[in-house]
């Protein structure tokens, strides 16, 4: 026999369950329990990146894409509740700044390197137009960035990487220092394949080395250092100087 009661006992503790959830995902995300309001970038003393500017696709277009960003750049993307409603973007609802993006090229039609639920992929600019804004940041020492590497990491990534890591928003997001194309992960999220792109290049953001989540905000907020690859890469620039000036 239906008892009403014990129906809408059931359906309340779902809901419940659902909810806590939720709470989970949003305290392990660490940025969305507070207020992140565009343009509140949070940059702290001591951050790896500065920022370039905005795009609002709404009266920008790619010429000034293009003029903005230059390779090795990050892409923060905002988007409001509202649109992520339409869109059905729920990881925006409670990240309003829930992706990020590496540029490799700003003429290539193909010039962004993102990673989502179907592993890594190179985009099209034309689909920053799919957000309510798009924060540039820059390495404040980029000349540590090997961008032929971070090349090489897109494409080996984009036949290697073919799946989201949902474990990493429980802050296991396994080794985001690969220095071969064979230590390139199977899986990353957004944030962590920009920590790994970035350290494949020869710049290590120490947000990457922390378990825990890593949201696009952590890697605005996060210091970096160079590391063993930018050493050997800078090495054998000071090594060939010689030859280079007897021609």
């Amino acid at each position: 026999m239906f008892d009403p009661v014990r129906f809408l006992v059931q359906i309340a503790r779902k809901s419940a369950q659902l909810m806590a959830g939720w709470g989970v995902c949003v305290f392990c995300a660490g940025c969305a329990s507070a207020p992140t309001l565009h343009g509140d970038e949070r940059i702290v003393p001591g951050a790896a990146f500065e920022k370039v500017g905005v795009l609002d696709f709404r009266r920008d277009g790619i010429a000034e894409y293009r003029e903005m960003v230059q390779p090795g750049d990050l892409i923060v993307n905002y988007m409001r509740l509202g649109r992520a409603a339409k869109k059905r973007q729920w990881l925006h609802a409670i990240l309003p700044h829930g992706h990020s993006m590496i540029v490799l090229d700003p003429d290539d039609p193909e010039g962004l390197l993102e990673c989502r639920f179907r592993g890594m992929r190179r985009i099209s600019p034309e689909e920053l137009g799919e957000y309510s804004f798009n924060t540039v940041y820059r390495l404040r020492d980029a000349r540590h960035l090997d961008l032929e590497r971070l090349e090489q990491f897109a494409r080996v990534g984009c036949g290697r990487c073919g799946d989201y890591s949902f474990r990493s928003w429980l802050g296991f997001n396994g080794d985001l220092s690969p220095s071969q194309p064979k230590e390139i992960l199977p899986s990353y999220t957004c944030s962590t394949m920009v920590a790994a792109a970035y350290h494949y290049a020869g710049v290590t953001l120490d947000v990457a080395h922390r378990n825990r989540v890593v949201t696009p905000l952590d890697l605005v907020r996060s210091s970096s250092h160079p590391n063993e690859v930018a050493i050997e890469t800078e090495a054998s620039s000071l090594a060939g100087a010689p030859d280079r000036l007897a021609r």
